[in-house]
C-alpha cells in the first residue's frame, strides 16, 4: 500500500475504483493466461497502460522483482525454500523467471 500511495494521487485512486468492471474482466483474462501458461499474454496484461503506468509498473513490479532476485541466493544457500510469487511477477524481461535465469539459475515449471 505504501508503494501505491506514492504513485497514485487520490484522484487517480478514485478513477481506478470506478473501473471495477474493467478490472473484473482484466483479472479473469490474467487468470486464464496463467492457466494457459501464456506468459507473453500475461506480461501484456500486467503492463496494460490503461491501468498500469510506467512509473507504477517500475515501483510495483520491476523494482520488487529485482529486490527479490537479489535476496533469493542467500535465502536458498543452505536450505530448501518454497517461494509463492504472484503471477504478475513471473513474465517479461524484468520478471522473476528471466531475472533468475540471467543470474545463472535453471527455472523449470511445475505442473499438477
Amino acid at each position: 500500500m505504501a508503494i501505491a500511495k506514492e504513485i497514485y494521487t487520490p484522484k487517480k485512486i478514485i478513477r481506478q475504483l470506478k473501473e471495477g468492471d474493467f478490472y473484473k474482466e482484466l483479472f479473469a483474462e490474467m487468470i486464464q493466461a496463467y492457466k494457459d501458461e501464456d506468459l507473453q499474454k500475461l506480461s501484456c496484461l500486467v503492463s496494460d497502460r490503461r491501468y498500469m503506468s510506467e512509473e507504477a509498473e517500475k515501483a510495483m513490479v520491476i523494482n520488487r522483482n529485482h529486490n527479490w532476485v537479489n535476496k533469493i541466493p542467500a535465502m536458498i544457500k543452505d536450505k530448501s525454500v518454497f517461494f509463492a510469487i504472484g503471477a504478475g511477477h513471473l513474465p517479461g524481461k524484468n520478471g522473476i523467471l528471466q531475472l533468475l535465469e540471467k543470474g545463472g539459475y535453471i527455472v523449470n515449471p511445475l505442473f499438477n
